[in-house]
């Protein structure tokens, strides 16, 4: 976007702010650098334009999601909601975490070969299995967990999530033609296929979708955190099957650089059948034990 155009691009609810740049562009809308006029706090802008009643709808809700965790150290938040008449034009204010996401991170590292430190892991994936533990305590479901929607704290020692325009309550039953069309449909729409949960790809008539969605998709983020990348990352640059490789995940690969518990927890979420997953309450459990863990040997 370059150079600030005006002195003051967006005005609402007692806040003033000037677009510095454009972060980021999606199929959602855009991610804008801004910073206030009167005080010179930065904020991460999400703009999204509404161009239906649904798309109306998905914006309040994901207001509304943010709101319901207003005092969430995992979950980032929203400082404002402004709305430029006729409602066309929505953006969504939060904080700025100048450290960007663990994605932007695992990009910087991969291009030197420098692997995170497993404690570092830990720390980071606890905070992502907080935030998650939040969102199931309210039953809803994120439905799009991947490494670009946790940023780095201020602190860089933890992660917090961002991005509810996927979430839904759950469980979800698709109980005919008419659920199995509209799920498949947002699934594409909503849930980034590398980190997508077997189910998702086939919304079967009689079923139920739950939250263990995003215990799938956190075991490819908690892989990301090892290996840079989800899991089908390099599937889906081929332009293979991610639907038919999340059927076997016992044939993803594993290098012998990490713990074998540590493996052992990747391995626990990215099981096929849903209901076979553990919940988020045991898999944080296990990842504290193994900081434990971490923690003792280093200081015997």
């Amino acid at each position: 976007m370059g150079c600030v155009l005006s002195q003051v691009d967006i005005a609402g609810q007692g806040l003033r702010i000037k677009i510095v740049k454009e972060i980021a562009k999606g199929g959602f809308g855009e991610v804008l650098l801004g910073e206030d006029v009167d005080g010179g706090d930065k904020y991460a802008i999400k703009k999204i334009l509404a161009n239906s009643d649904e798309d109306e709808m998905r914006i309040e809700n994901e207001a509304k999601l943010h709101r319901l965790f207003e005092n969430s150290e995992t979950i980032v938040q929203l400082i404002a909601h402004i709305q430029n008449p006729p409602k066309i034009e929505n953006y969504l204010i939060f904080p700025f975490f100048p450290h960007g996401t663990i994605h932007d991170e695992l990009e910087k590292r991969k291009e030197k070969g420098l692997y995170l430190e497993e404690e570092q892991i830990l720390r980071y994936f606890e905070s992502a299995c907080r935030a998650t533990q939040e969102i199931h305590s309210k039953e809803y479901a994120h439905r799009d967990l991947k490494t670009a929607n946790f940023l780095i704290s201020m602190d860089r020692r933890t992660l917090v999530l961002t991005d509810f325009g996927s979430a839904a309550r759950v469980p979800i039953s698709i109980e005919n033609s008419k659920d199995h069309n509209r799920l498949i449909d947002e699934s594409a729409e909503l849930c980034s296929m590398p980190y997508r949960a077997p189910e998702l790809f086939s919304c079967d008539i009689g079923t139920q979708i739950t939250n263990s969605i995003d215990i799938w998709s956190l075991g490819c983020c908690l892989y990301a955190f090892l290996y840079f990348q989800s899991p089908f990352d390099s599937i889906y640059e081929k332009g293979g099957s991610i639907a038919l490789a999340t059927q076997s995940p016992h044939k993803i690969e594993y290098s012998g650089k990490f713990s074998e518990k540590l493996i052992g927890l990747i391995k626990s979420m990215l099981v096929s059948p849903p209901e076979d997953r553990p919940k988020i309450e045991e898999i944080l459990e296990k990842t504290r034990n193994l900081g434990k863990e971490l923690i003792n040997a280093v200081n015997v």
